[in-house]
């Protein structure tokens, strides 16, 4: 991956910019009712670019973004355990879309939050926004696609050293005007500082997956954060006999 960033520094900062690509190749395996029944090479080429410009001051911030991004994945499937509703396609998306958000928040200053020690500003208060983008055959997509993301985070501190914060997003994928599939990311961290001289810390948090065809699921363990597995070790099927 190879990035070139001018980020939004400061809060006096009013614009930036960020132009991304990258290639990767990985594993995709695929379960049903707990079993492995499908494993894929995929290899992707990525390239992406965002400007962002900011309005408003240090307590209530507005941006608005412009991005566009070219997606070319190939699958070759690799091995075949089972039957299963595996359906990998290869596509190439060419997707322009506009961001909008807003922020109002008041800044703290402590430590032992979120580094280990240091000295952090964190800002406390509330953001909401929405992300749309389509990709067309017009401008070399293979395929017309449209993505709706929402998004919700909420932040408070009290006095006696509890912060707390909660954030939700869910993103849509609609397909020549039909729904396609969602998925839901849901979080709530709870952290008491000076809990008999230490830091508690504690967090839930969820991922759902919506109408999702032979393309998608949602596979817990790796960067998911279910301690004890790999990435995409367990399946959406998996039942609780299967988790050992």
């Amino acid at each position: 991956e190879v990035s070139l960033q001018r980020p939004l520094y400061s809060l006096q900062t009013r614009w930036g910019a960020e132009f991304t690509a990258s290639e990767s190749i990985d594993e995709i395996r695929w379960y049903e009712h707990g079993q492995k029944t499908d494993t894929f090479e995929r290899t992707m080429q990525v390239q992406s670019g965002r400007v962002t410009r900011t309005f408003g001051d240090r307590h209530q911030q507005t941006q608005v973004a412009l991005w566009g991004v070219s997606q070319n994945s190939n699958f070759k499937r690799i091995e075949k355990i089972a039957p299963s509703i595996a359906n990998f396609q290869n596509k190439n998306i060419n997707m322009i879309g506009i961001s909008l958000g807003h922020r109002q928040t008041d800044f703290i200053r402590t430590r032992f939050l979120n580094q280990m020690g240091r000295i952090e500003d964190i800002g406390i208060g509330y953001g909401y926004g929405a992300s749309m983008g389509y990709a067309s055959p017009l401008y070399g997509s293979d395929r017309s696609e449209a993505n709706l993301s929402l998004f919700f985070n909420l932040s408070q501190a009290y006095r006696d050293g509890l912060f707390l914060n909660a954030s939700t997003d869910l993103t849509t994928r609609f397909m020549e005007r039909q729904l396609e599939d969602s998925i839901l990311n849901a979080s709530f961290r709870a952290i008491r500082k000076n809990f008999f001289h230490q830091t508690l810390a504690a967090q839930i948090s969820t991922v759902m997956g919506f109408g999702p065809n032979g393309e998608g699921q949602v596979i817990l363990g790796g960067l998911n954060g279910l301690r004890g597995y790999e990435k995409r070790q367990l399946g959406r099927h998996s039942r609780a006999g299967d988790l050992d």
